[in-house]
C-alpha cells in the first residue's frame, strides 16, 4: 500500500501552515509539478515542483483566451500579497486590461540610461562638438542621481491643434 501524505483534496482554502505543510511533488511522477487551487480566491494557484519549491499563479481569462502569470515563489511572497496582486489584476479585468500586458509595458519602458544610449549619444556624436563633454555629465552626474528610472516624455503640446495658425 502507498503512503500518500497530500492532502484529499487539491483545491483548499490556502492558509501559511497549509502552505508550508504540502509535500513535494513525486519524483516519481511523469508530470512536472502539482497544482492546488485556493477555494477563498478564484484565479489563485500554487504550483509545487519536484524539488519542492512553492510558486503562486493567477489563472484567468481574457476575452476568452486563458492566460497564467506567475506571482512569485511561496515564502518570499506571501498569501496575503498574491491575493491582493490576484485582486488587483481582476480590478484590471473588469475594466478590459490584461494584466500580462500591463506587466510587459513596464518591461518595455523606457529608462533614462536607455534613453541616454540609444538616442541621446547618438544624435550628440553626429551634431554636436562637445559630445564627449555630454557623456561625461551623462555618466557622472545624471545616471548616477536618475538611476534606473522611468523616462517619459509628453506629447501634449504637439497633439494640441495650433489654433493662432488660421
Amino acid at each position: 500500500m502507498q503512503n500518500n501524505t497530500r492532502p484529499q483534496s487539491r483545491r483548499f482554502p490556502f492558509s501559511k501552515r497549509g502552505i508550508e505543510s504540502l509535500p513535494a511533488h513525486d519524483p516519481e511522477s511523469r508530470s512536472r509539478e502539482t497544482e492546488y487551487t485556493d477555494s477563498e480566491c478564484i484565479g489563485l494557484h500554487l504550483r509545487v515542483s519536484k524539488a519542492g519549491r512553492k510558486f503562486f499563479q493567477h489563472r484567468y481569462r481574457h476575452f476568452g483566451r486563458k492566460r497564467c502569470m506567475t506571482l512569485g515563489e511561496f515564502p518570499h511572497v506571501s498569501l496575503q500579497d498574491a491575493r491582493q496582486r490576484v485582486s488587483e489584476h481582476k480590478a484590471l479585468l473588469a475594466r478590459d486590461i490584461d494584466p500580462g500586458d500591463e506587466r510587459a509595458q513596464k518591461h518595455n519602458d523606457l529608462t533614462f540610461v536607455d534613453f541616454a544610449e540609444k538616442f541621446y549619444v547618438p544624435h550628440a556624436t553626429m551634431h554636436k562638438e562637445t559630445w564627449h563633454e555630454d557623456v561625461y555629465k551623462i555618466d557622472r552626474r545624471i545616471n548616477p542621481t536618475l538611476g534606473k528610472r522611468l523616462w517619459r516624455w509628453s506629447k501634449t503640446c504637439q497633439d494640441k491643434p495650433d489654433n493662432d495658425r488660421r
